[in-house]
């Protein structure tokens, strides 16, 4: 059942629906259990207590020569990271 996608807000306010792209994508998953990712990966774990389920973002990181202000937060000289949780279709 694919009903949850649409109410959960994954698009852009007033943008293109993304759900097409990201659903051809996630069920051609080439390192998932049976190759997709639309499946709960415990839904053959028997009996269990509780499932988490969460969402996942990339990190984007980009570099500038120097800046050693970026060591304290990612261990790394010139290092700059950000998690992208923007919509695929902007917003």
């Amino acid at each position: 059942d694919d009903g949850a996608w649409h109410d959960i807000g994954v698009d852009a306010v007033g943008g293109q629906s993304q759900f097409e792209s990201a659903m051809y994508a996630l069920r051609r998953c080439d390192n998932c259990d049976g190759n997709d990712a639309t499946m709960h990966t415990w839904r053959n774990a028997g009996n269990p207590v509780a499932f988490f389920t969460g969402v996942l973002f990339p990190w984007v990181c980009s570099y500038t020569d120097g800046d050693m202000s970026t060591i304290e937060w990612t261990g790394r000289e010139g290092m700059k990271c950000y998690c992208d949780n923007e919509p695929w279709g902007g917003r």
